[in-house]
């Protein structure tokens, strides 16, 4: 089948991810038009621009392959238990990265936990350039933000 295909013009890939709910007009806005006003608001503040995101990792998950001979699956040995662990980080343009780990779901305490904790880290603004996750516009969140104006300043990404 693969030598058709290939006679046909194609090639085996790994294919791309976008996201079923991405809007390319508000993506290239934002990178044109609005990370540019941003940027000079931060140098003009003398603020700390940085891009934050949580992940999680899953003991029980095996990604990727290995090597074995022909017809003999590889095997990983693994005793069972399961276990998961979830971070938060924000990261810098200058190589600096900031991070808390933390168990169970990503809620607006662990988010307000990870802004005071910024708070603490810097004596100058931090802009905050974040993902749409509903945790970070909660309503408990955006008080926390209310309660140190002009320390924390958030920015939304687009979908």
């Amino acid at each position: 089948m693969g030598k058709y295909l290939k006679g046909w013009g194609l090639s085996f890939q790994h294919p791309d991810k976008h996201a079923l709910k991405q809007e390319p007009e508000a993506v290239r806005a934002r990178r044109e038009e609005i990370r540019p006003v941003i940027r000079a608001k931060a140098r003009e503040e003398g603020a700390e621009l940085l891009l934050a995101d949580r992940t999680g990792i899953r003991s029980h998950e095996v990604s990727g392959r290995t090597w074995a001979p022909r017809g003999r699956t590889p095997i990983v040995r693994r005793t069972g238990n399961r276990f998961s662990v979830n971070a938060m980080s924000a990261i810098s343009s200058r190589d600096k990265m900031w991070f808390t780990v933390y168990r169970g779901s990503f809620t607006a305490e662990v988010f307000c936990d990870f802004l005071d904790r910024l708070n603490r880290q810097f004596d100058r603004p931090v802009h905050l350039a974040i993902d749409r996750h509903s945790v970070h516009h909660s309503r408990r969140a955006r008080t926390r933000l209310t309660d140190h104006p002009g320390r924390i300043t958030l920015h939304l990404l687009p979908a």
